[in-house]
């Protein structure tokens, strides 16, 4: 309950300071790349219902991605989509998903149906708690992207070491998670973001 109060508040906070980049952004979308100005991912959250992660567009056509693996032509991420990655600043409506509850600002970063049902016993114990836009295993591999560009096999490299390492991280968090390191949490994204 505490959790869910500090999640409307921080969340509401963020949408009113951030709203004028968040017009801001739409905008300069819509006049140099057009519409939709948004995309969603489709995930699995909480008890294993499906939601869709609000993201701003930052490719240069309009299909929706269901998976990592989809964004990483590279080729086709537009001149403002790579400034919008580099600061996160396409993740910013995803306050608005921790709004209305499909999220939390801290938690075990919702993963697609496919991986899910690969092993599904550890999702039952990570997707006890609601999904989060950030945690350690966010932190850890912020240069996932670039990893998996790089990998001759991109979605081996991700099943077979970094979906492991992030499930151990995940279910740490379920065992462990409090307010104190859901705020350690947060100042550690802030630093990873700011100094990266």
């Amino acid at each position: 309950m505490i959790k869910r109060v500090f999640d409307i508040i921080l969340s509401f906070v963020v949408i009113l300071l951030f709203l004028p980049s968040l017009i801001l952004i739409s905008l300069l979308i819509l006049i140099l790349n057009g519409r939709p100005i948004f995309f969603i991912h489709k995930r699995i959250g909480k008890n294993f219902k499906k939601i869709g992660i609000l993201k701003f567009r930052t490719m240069s056509n309009s299909r929706n991605f269901s998976s990592s693996f989809d964004l990483l032509n590279q080729e086709r991420v537009t001149v403002l989509g790579k400034f919008l990655r580099k600061y996160k600043l396409d993740e910013l409506p995803q306050f608005i998903n921790v709004f209305k509850g499909d999220l939390s600002i801290v938690g075990p970063r919702p993963e697609v149906e496919k991986w899910i049902n690969k092993n599904v016993q550890e999702w039952e114990i990570i997707l006890s708690v609601r999904p989060g836009l950030t945690d350690l295993a966010s932190i850890k591999f912020s240069d996932e992207e670039e990893l998996l560009y790089k990998a001759k096999n991109p979605e081996d490299l991700y099943e077979n070491e970094i979906l492991p390492a992030k499930i151990n991280l995940y279910k740490e968090y379920v065992y462990s998670n409090n307010i104190f390191t859901d705020i350690m949490i947060i100042h550690k994204t802030v630093n990873k973001i700011i100094f990266k």
